[in-house]
Parts: structure tokens; sequence; C-alpha cells
């Protein structure tokens, strides 16, 4: 994210208008969060992509192949989400759709529609 960051400063105004962002603000990754406000600064709007973290959130370790480029703790992680969310009765794909608290303050100011 740092050097996206570098690469849209040093490209000046207008060169950019939109930023995709694979697998971040998710329950297993929050980095995007130190980042949106530049974003906003620039007037880019900010598509988060793979909310499920590649299936890791989708089905926990289900199904996951061990090369998942995820490192082991966060395939850990989804492992124990998985099993809570198991015997909660939640469905783990549902909950990694349902963004954080602090999101809906976050989308609110930085939403374009």
């Amino acid at each position: 994210m740092g050097i996206l960051k570098e690469c849209i400063s040093r490209a000046g105004p207008g060169r950019f208008d939109t930023v995709l962002c694979y697998g971040r603000y998710t329950l297993l990754d929050e980095s995007l969060r130190d980042y949106i406000g530049f974003f906003k600064e620039q007037g880019l709007a900010v598509i988060c992509a793979s909310v499920h973290g590649i299936g890791l959130l989708s089905r926990g370790m289900k199904g996951i192949l061990p090369t998942h480029p995820a490192p082991q703790e966060i395939k850990d992680f989804a492992k124990k989400a998985a099993d809570i969310c198991e015997e909660a009765d939640v469905e783990l794909g549902k909950l990694a759709m349902s963004p954080p608290p602090y999101c809906y303050k976050d989308w609110k100011i930085y939403n374009r529609f």
C-alpha cells in the first residue's frame, strides 16, 4: 500500500481516479484504513475486492489448498473463525460481508454515492 501511495503522490492530480484493493479492509486485513484518508484527499474512489480472503472467509479451511498464498498465521485465524462460526451457527461468508462498525463511519465519509 505504501508503494501505491507513493506512485499516486508522484503522478500528480488527475492521473488516477480509482484504487482497487484486493483483500484489504476485511476481517483478515485492515491495512486499507491507514490509507483511505489519503485516497479521499486525492479524490479517488476505492473498490474493495476479495472480502472473503480468496476463500478463507467463505468456508474457513475446508477445501482450501495448502498452497493458498496467505501466511500460516492468517490461515490459522480463518480456521479458528470458521470453527467459532460453525459452533454459533453463523455463516462465515455472511459475517465476512458484514463490515466492522468502523467501516460505516469510513463509508459514510468517503462514499461517493
